[in-house]
């Protein structure tokens, strides 16, 4: 997850000015870029993704979050106290939790269980992070400071959101992590600053299944670059897991 925000004295541009004579901090677009291009740089199976998120600046987005529809939040006052080299594993991070539909996994696991509201959202941004959090850094993408990782909860790495919310509770991390908010796309409820289903430069259900699936390909086809994490991924992109109770039952009921 992205570091804690911290307050940062205000970066003034040239003639910017807000509400009641307050600078306007405008959104560093060549620094966010330039840290998507060492992303791809150095984590090329990933480039169709980082590619296909579209950025919109809001200054009530915490650091920066996703929605289900691969539009991306940012924060102008995160990315002007960002390393670019950090700046680009948030990049990774974030695209992570829709390549792997973090959003409709956290609505199902929040209608299973009936866990909703802020304390069980928050839960399941901590499992989402655990997930990626454990594998995606390293080889010139150094981890952000304040990233969740497992071994916080001495937690195995290499487990799924839901293993992790069914295997302990997250109370004594959710003090420290209020602040933490990736976006309805890691855990499957929506923010109000979020443009829903009707906004602009949303992509369809379709184009995502297509940016996942190009992906995978991607990753299938050369294997030796990813982690054994998104190499398991890219085979279940492939090859989804079946519900077999649901299709033995359906098999004896005919039977």
């Amino acid at each position: 997850a992205p570091p804690r925000p911290v307050e940062a004295a205000p970066w003034e541009p040239p003639g910017a000015g807000g509400p009641a004579g307050r600078p306007e901090l405008r959104l560093d677009t060549r620094k966010l870029l330039a840290a998507r291009l060492h992303a791809v740089k150095v984590r090329p199976y990933l480039a169709e993704a980082l590619f296909a998120l579209h950025v919109v600046e809001d200054p009530s987005v915490p650091t920066m979050a996703v929605d289900a529809h691969w539009r991306c939040y940012v924060s102008p006052a995160f990315v002007a106290r960002m390393p670019v080299e950090e700046l680009a594993g948030v990049w990774v991070h974030e695209v992570s939790h829709l390549l792997r539909d973090h959003h409709a996994r956290g609505e199902r696991y929040a209608g299973q269980h009936g866990e909703h509201g802020p304390g069980p959202r928050l839960r399941r941004n901590i499992a989402a992070d655990f997930e990626i959090n454990d594998d995606i850094y390293g080889d010139g993408l150094p981890r952000p400071r304040g990233a969740v990782v497992p071994s916080l909860l001495r937690l195995p790495s290499g487990l799924l959101m839901e293993e992790y919310l069914r295997s302990t509770s997250m109370s004594p991390l959710a003090a420290d992590l209020a602040w933490l908010d990736c976006g309805s796309g890691a855990d499957g409820q929506p923010r109000p600053w979020e443009l829903g289903p009707e906004g602009a430069h949303g992509l369809t259900r379709r184009q995502r299944d297509a940016v996942r699936f190009r992906v995978a390909q991607g990753i299938k086809g050369r294997p030796g670059d990813a982690p054994e994490g998104w190499r398991r991924w890219a085979d279940e992109a492939f090859h989804p897991p079946q519900p077999w109770r649901q299709l033995l039952g359906a098999a004896v009921r005919s039977a």
